[in-house]
């Protein structure tokens, strides 16, 4: 719709809800200004579109769109909204792509955002910050506050899956930040950035620092009653303490964590507890009960196919194996494991963990696979800082 016929359009439902130019100008704007967007003489911006939507008391694509259009967007965003529930993300890209009708505010913004979700989910972070810039480019973006929320969210989410830790702290400072300012309200998605922020000052080995926010945040999810991120958190704090070396602490917040899970019942973080507790148990010498919570863990990662999950596990246990003086099932875990790097992409998995598995190897006299290891390592870091 052209600017003459969103001129009529205002003016029509301001007639019919009998109001005057001056009621729609408000404090923002004058009277005369209303007046030449209304006779078609001037091209009305977003922001003073969603004030004279707001004064008129309508949404503001019945000023915009006809019919028609409405109709065609709504189906396009109804059939997006489905396949990405459906998590078919390939078909959600496609539809964008081979949309023909003109998209206009606000919807391309929420077009915008199921793409970049959808190429996030795909695991395609680069296209995924591709289109949150896109985003960001466009004029009236700072008007639209749930979906820069949720585009400084996936920005920073990406970098996170990408390992740009430092540069994901500054898209989630941003995010927490424009929250505040806005007003927002805190919900389990703010939840899982402040959760964010602070795994990744502990994937930059900043442990005081991750314990720090770790913390903060427990007291803000406490308050809110968000279980989920407050089980995370507990796991993560105990983590931390573990590679300082409070041995200790890191089993009180570990403990406190399966107690939160008692009402969860989340398979996947008792897993992540019990490789923790597998870790602290066997740096106390307490190589059966290490064993057993491996066991554990391996079994659950087993049953939801998480590469990662069963990988680290498999490492701890082929260690628990060395000190057990069973390397008979410790080469066979190996070897079972190395079947499974092979299958996976390294990247994806922590460098600091691919260094540990290959001097396990080598601690095995497996040299070959140590080799492999070694060089796939060289060659990601090498890649890492020619990116940077």
């Amino acid at each position: 719709m052209d600017q003459i016929e969103i001129g009529k359009r205002i003016r029509v439902l301001r007639k019919e809800k009998k109001l005057t130019l001056e009621q729609i100008a408000g404090d923002h704007f004058t009277r005369g200004y209303i007046s030449q967007i209304e006779l078609g003489r001037v091209k009305p911006s977003f922001t003073v579109l969603a004030h004279i939507a707001n004064q008129l008391d309508v949404k503001i694509e019945d000023l915009i769109i006809t019919n028609n259009e409405y109709k065609q967007i709504n189906d396009l965003l109804l059939k997006l909204e489905i396949e990405t529930t459906n998590n078919n993300y390939s078909n959600a890209i496609s539809l964008i792509k081979n949309v023909k009708i003109k998209i206009k505010h606000p919807f391309v913004y929420k077009i915008n955002l199921y793409e970049a979700k959808a190429y996030f989910h795909l695991k395609k972070y680069n296209e995924c910050i591709r289109i949150i810039k896109q985003l960001f480019a466009k004029k009236d973006v700072d008007n639209v506050s749930l979906y820069k929320l949720e585009a400084y969210a996936l920005y920073g989410d990406a970098l996170f899956n990408l390992g740009l830790y430092k540069e994901s702290i500054i898209q989630y400072d941003q995010l927490i930040s424009y929250a505040q300012n806005n007003k927002l309200p805190y919900n389990k998605r703010l939840a899982n950035i402040y959760l964010n922020k602070a795994t990744a000052y502990q994937n930059l080995k900043d442990y005081d620092t991750a314990i720090f926010y770790y913390t903060e945040l427990l007291s803000f999810m406490k308050h809110n009653k968000i279980l989920e991120p407050l089980l995370d958190a507990y796991i993560r704090i105990g983590f931390c303490y573990y590679k300082k070396g409070n041995l200790e602490t890191a089993k009180i917040y570990i403990n406190d964590g399966f107690q939160i899970n008692k009402i969860l019942d989340n398979d996947i973080q008792q897993a992540e507890s019990q490789i923790i507790l597998s870790y602290i148990n066997f740096e106390e010498g307490k190589y059966n009960s290490a064993e057993e919570y491996c066991k554990k863990s391996l079994s659950v990662f087993e049953n939801i196919n998480s590469d990662n999950g069963i990988i680290e596990s498999m490492y701890i246990l082929a260690k628990i194996y060395k000190y057990k003086n069973k390397l008979d099932e410790g080469v066979k875990t190996l070897n079972d494991l190395y079947i499974l790097i092979e299958k996976t992409n390294l990247k994806q998995i922590n460098k600091d963990l691919i260094k540990d598995i290959a001097t396990l190897y080598m601690d095995y006299n497996l040299h070959q696979e140590a080799s492999f290891l070694f060089s796939v390592l060289v060659k990601n870091l090498y890649l890492e800082e020619k990116s940077n």
